[in-house]
């Protein structure tokens, strides 16, 4: 969960993130909320990984993803890729992943 300061309307707020991701053996997601839980989008991540364990943000836009090249684990690598290019320029987020 991360809490930014950010301003709505002329007046200094707090906007609270909180991104979920994982599941082994896929299909490879993450699910972001805006606004402290209330709402949720999902965001398909196989074109960078095919099962997701885990996911942690320092900010909005700096994350690091835990993630396998395989849905079956006994096959899988870590990987370590940027975002795709395709991504739009505000959600694209530089995804790396250490051996």
């Amino acid at each position: 969960m991360l809490r930014a300061k950010f301003i709505n309307a002329g007046v200094l707020d707090e906007r609270v993130t909180i991104r979920a991701a994982g599941r082994v053996g896929g299909p490879a997601s993450m699910a972001t909320s805006r606004d402290g839980g209330r709402t949720w989008t999902s965001e398909d991540l196989s074109a960078v990984a095919a099962m997701v364990l885990d996911v942690k943000f320092v900010d909005e836009r700096t994350g690091f993803l835990c993630a396998g090249s395989d849905a079956a684990v006994e096959r899988s690598h870590s990987v370590r890729r940027p975002a795709p290019a395709d991504w739009p320029s505000d959600r694209r987020v530089e995804i790396r992943l250490v051996d």
